[in-house]
């Protein structure tokens, strides 16, 4: 079987869990800082070193992640002792497509020279784009210094680019191609 399939099947299991807990939200979180933490602290290599016994692990991961939904720790418990915790990104991929699917959770991204407030222009944004889309959206805001003004928006893997920069490099094309 296929790392994705295999996560798929992790996947479907939390997700099923979460949602007969009414956790699915904090669950997606949970999972999504664990992935990030094990990556960034490098504690994805202990979790695989073959020389450190399983309980040793086990032992750690309650340590670390003793508060986080129970049902994520199991995961995590399980992913040691079936030496699978190199799948933690992929499960977290796959949980959040099956969120997308079956809530209809509609993940945006918005770049933006300044932070946003979390008030208004983030709730018209959020429900401009339920009302075209008809979709929970889920904004998620990051501050691009770069930028000189606008926004952009990644919608999976697409780009909405309204960014005063792009607006400038159209306009030159514009000016250009009627010389």
């Amino acid at each position: 079987m296929k790392s994705r399939d295999v996560a798929q099947s992790y996947a479907s299991a939390l997700y099923e869990l979460g949602a007969e807990a009414n956790a699915l939200e904090s669950i997606e979180e949970a999972l999504g800082q664990v992935a990030r933490l094990t990556h960034e602290s490098g504690l994805d290599q202990y979790l695989l070193h073959p020389l450190i016994p399983n309980d040793d692990k086990i032992r750690l991961l309650d340590q670390i992640f003793g508060d986080v939904n129970p049902y994520l720790l199991n995961l995590l418990k399980l992913l040691v002792e079936r030496n699978r915790t190199r799948l933690l990104n992929f499960i977290y991929d796959a949980f959040l497509a099956l969120r997308q699917e079956k809530d209809r959770v509609l993940r945006v991204t918005i770049f933006t020279p300044f932070a946003l407030d979390k008030g208004n222009l983030q709730q018209e944004i959020a429900a401009r784009l339920t009302q075209l889309t008809n979709m929970n959206v889920k904004l998620n805001q990051q501050v691009d210094s770069t930028m000189l003004g606008g926004l952009r928006m990644q919608i999976g893997d697409k780009v909405l680019d309204g960014s005063i920069e792009t607006q400038l490099a159209r306009l030159k094309e514009q000016i250009l191609s009627e010389e």
